[in-house]
């Protein structure tokens, strides 16, 4: 388990305030926080808060200078002691920025600040979201360092974006595409949110966004039960390592809803691609260590087919993927040698297409499958 603590909400941090016009008291007070909890591996500190409101963010010197001091404070506190003096054991804890809406990353302004461990994103609630650029944009940085979207479409939510329908919510399958998407694109990690978990709705309670179901009601919401499906996926591959990869695919990836997004592990055995819209994927094989294994996974379920070790090698061979609604198994036939393979989702089920060289990998534990949600793409309507 792990926490992420944000000593201020930046948005909230008036201009007058004793810390914005002193740094000495944001070191103070940073210092005390961690002393008293610094130490504890579980923590992740976490600077900033949604600064959008002009002025509130650290392009502005005042507020540039309060993160600065208050992430001294933190690693001298943590550390044991130290004055404020622009140094700090840096390595003495976890530290990040959460920056604001709408395609924002802490790269922007904090890239190379010591204290910046990893970069975080915030994406944002909305139908229409392409996080997979930035996080690439942020993958291709030097130095390098980790990066993951931390806020980015929320199930169950409206839209956060004014000049989208207004009568209409986000729906697991918008909740997985921002996950995918964000792990294949080389994010480190992702978080998951549901609208109704802000504000801890009650019954009977509504909040702004569309929230308006307890939040205890939506602890086994489709979109968070079938996360588990990512995570498993990359644990079974051993995908940790991995980086994107656009490079294998043969083809257009295109843009919008449909884009297919790819990834590769760092030794070069193992690709991954999403395709949300369930569009053809056709992989550059041999640009692969000798392919040897290739599945199909259905992000909803976990549900997987796939071959054993052999022939026809996947250099050699064409995929078809399952009509996932008879349930009929992969068919593979033989042609001319090719150098690429193609894996052929049917309808408009979203997909993620796997090929793995002398790896074996098993099959994420399926969750209660959810009826209808492979083939659906259409967004909650109001209700």
């Amino acid at each position: 388990m792990r926490i992420a603590a944000l000593p201020i909400w930046s948005l909230n941090i008036q201009d007058d305030d004793p810390a914005v016009r002193d740094p000495a008291l944001a070191h103070e007070y940073g210092r005390f926080l961690g002393d008293r909890w610094g130490r504890n591996p579980a923590v992740i500190w976490v600077l900033g808060g949604d600064p959008w409101r002009k002025g509130s963010n650290v392009d502005t010197p005042s507020r540039l200078a309060l993160v600065r001091a208050m992430a001294e404070g933190i690693a001298d506190g943590a550390a044991g002691g130290g004055d404020f003096d622009g140094q700090a054991d840096w390595d003495a804890v976890l530290m990040t920025f959460h920056p604001p809406g709408g395609n924002k990353s802490s790269s922007m302004w904090l890239h190379n600040e010591p204290w910046l461990d990893f970069n975080m994103i915030q994406t944002t609630t909305r139908f229409s979201f392409d996080n997979w650029r930035t996080v690439m944009r942020d993958f291709a940085l030097t130095p390098p360092k980790p990066t993951l979207d931390a806020e980015v479409a929320y199930e169950e939510s409206l839209s956060l974006n004014k000049e989208e329908p207004r009568d209409m919510r986000t729906r697991p399958w918008d909740a997985r595409r921002a996950a995918w998407w964000n792990v294949l694109a080389g994010g480190f990690g992702h978080t998951y949110g549901h609208r109704s978990f802000i504000g801890w709705m009650r019954k009977g309670e509504t909040y702004k966004h569309g929230a308006h179901i307890p939040w205890y009601e939506r602890l086994e919401a489709p979109g968070a039960t079938q996360m588990i499906h990512l995570r498993k996926l990359v644990e079974a591959t051993r995908f940790h390592d991995h980086r994107p990869a656009m490079e294998l695919l043969d083809g257009d990836p295109g843009g919008g809803d449909a884009h297919i997004q790819v990834g590769a592990s760092a030794d070069g055995r193992v690709a991954i691609a999403y395709t949300p819209m369930g569009r053809p994927v056709r992989f550059r094989a041999r640009s692969l260590r000798r392919p040897r294994r290739r599945a199909l996974v259905r992000p909803e379920d976990g549900r997987i087919q796939g071959h054993r070790p052999g022939r026809p090698d996947l250099g050699h061979g064409r995929v078809r993927a399952p009509d996932l609604r008879g349930g009929r198994r992969l068919g593979v036939g033989r042609r001319a040698r090719v150098p690429a393979v193609r894996l052929r989702p049917a309808g408009a089920s979203a997909l993620c297409a796997v090929l793995a060289a002398g790896r074996a990998f098993s099959a994420p534990d399926a969750a209660t499958p959810h009826a209808g949600d492979a083939a659906s793409i259409a967004r909650h309507r109001m209700g």
